[in-house]
């Protein structure tokens, strides 16, 4: 069973230095833990993350849609953190650009494989509910772990979690740096439980005021130490013979 191991943490930084810095606890307590990190960037991607100088992995990247400034959603992981407090660094191609950090760590997730399926969502738009794609997961007892963003925000409540989602972090608002619009990059992230290996439906539930916005949103299928126990089933060929033996067993008795 995949649980939360430690309190998430987020900030935003406008005209941030290079590499932008946030002191982050992962806990202690759990086995099998693991670190996610989600980095949301404006117009240029990370080119590397670590937490206690430890290099994470990158393991799904997604640019929104929009042409002007389009923002990069890049999700990291790191199997047996360092516990405590310690450093998250993120380093890009150069200092400036507007950045949103989120981190969460779980216990209970597969230390060799912990991501198993991935999908993303960019799209432009202009009318507010659930905008949703679909994520088929791999194993059973896995968990759903939900990075979510839109440009052209003006408050942290026009985001939040989708049906069977529950917000795990508090949104960001990352003011930007566009004078002329009032611009703000609103983004959070969100999980649930996959019981079972199915088709579930994810996305984020977009709530702007009037006028076209660019959404975009990364899911990642956890999976679970240990993985799904599946029952093995007998070699249809024994099975016959099984079969056979005991019919003429009895036709001779």
């Amino acid at each position: 069973m995949i649980n939360l191991e430690s309190n998430i943490a987020n900030t935003w930084d406008s005209n941030k230095p290079d590499p932008h810095t946030l002191s982050y606890d992962s806990g202690s307590g759990g086995a099998d833990r693991c670190l996610f990190v989600g980095v949301i960037t404006e117009a240029e991607a990370v080119v590397g993350v670590s937490y206690n100088s430890v290099a994470m992995v990158e393991e799904f990247s997604v640019t929104s849609s929009e042409g002007f400034r389009p923002e990069t959603l890049q999700i990291f992981s790191l199997v047996n953190p360092p516990t405590g407090t310690n450093t998250i660094s993120v380093a890009q191609t150069s200092a400036g650009a507007d950045q949103t950090i989120f981190a969460v760590c779980y216990n209970g997730v597969d230390q060799t494989t912990p991501v198993g399926a991935t999908a993303s969502r960019s799209s432009e738009e202009s009318t507010t509910g659930e905008k949703t794609t679909t994520l088929v997961t791999t194993a059973a007892n896995s968990r759903i772990l939900t990075t979510a963003t839109f440009s052209g925000g003006t408050s942290e409540s026009e985001l939040g979690p989708i049906t069977g989602f529950a917000e795990i972090t508090g949104n960001s608002e990352n003011p930007g740096d566009d004078s002329n619009d009032g611009r703000a990059f609103i983004s959070g992230m969100y999980d649930r439980v996959a019981a079972a290996a199915a088709s579930y439906t994810v996305g984020q539930n977009f709530q702007a005021a009037a006028g076209a916005r660019f959404t975009t949103d990364a899911h990642l299928e956890l999976l679970a130490a240990g993985g799904a126990t599946v029952a093995t089933p007998i070699n249809p060929s024994i099975t016959n013979l099984l079969a056979t033996s005991a019919r003429l067993t009895w036709e001779q008795g």
